[in-house]
Parts: structure tokens; C-alpha cells; sequence
């Protein structure tokens, strides 16, 4: 769990704490995500991994199909 930080500047869904760590806000992205059928989770000290919930019997196509979405929605990010 992330505690305080001041954030000096912003750009897009990116933050930068006074100390120069780089963050990533997420809220709109796993929103997104989640309307496209799938669930993540963001975890770490700075919120800066992603965290995939899935089966482990997932069919290989449906796994693909996600990585796909996942990609759509991460360019640029």
C-alpha cells in the first residue's frame, strides 16, 4: 500500500513524487480493463506492477485474446 506523497508535477496518467519516483496512475486504466473483461490489479511500493488474475486453465487462445486487450490499452502508457 502506498502511503503520502506530494506529487511535483503530472503528465497524463503519470505522477512524480518530489523525490523524482516515477508513478503510474491506474484508476482509469483497470476501469477500462475491466470493461473489457479483465481484472487487474496494480501492487508494489509505487503501484508500478500489475498483477494478472487468471486460471491456470485458461485456453491458450482466451490467455491471447487478454495479452491482446492488455496491450491495446497499455500503449503509451
Amino acid at each position: 500500500m502506498l502511503e503520502n506523497f506530494f506529487v511535483a508535477r503530472a503528465e497524463n496518467a503519470e505522477l512524480w513524487d518530489i523525490e523524482g519516483h516515477r508513478l503510474i496512475d491506474f484508476a482509469g486504466g483497470i476501469g477500462l480493463l475491466n470493461t473489457r473483461g479483465l481484472i487487474l490489479l496494480t501492487c508494489g511500493i509505487w503501484g508500478n506492477v500489475i498483477r494478472c488474475l487468471y486460471p491456470l486453465t485458461t485456453p491458450d487462445a482466451v490467455f491471447g485474446e487478454g495479452l491482446k486487450i492488455l496491450e491495446e490499452v497499455t500503449v503509451g502508457v
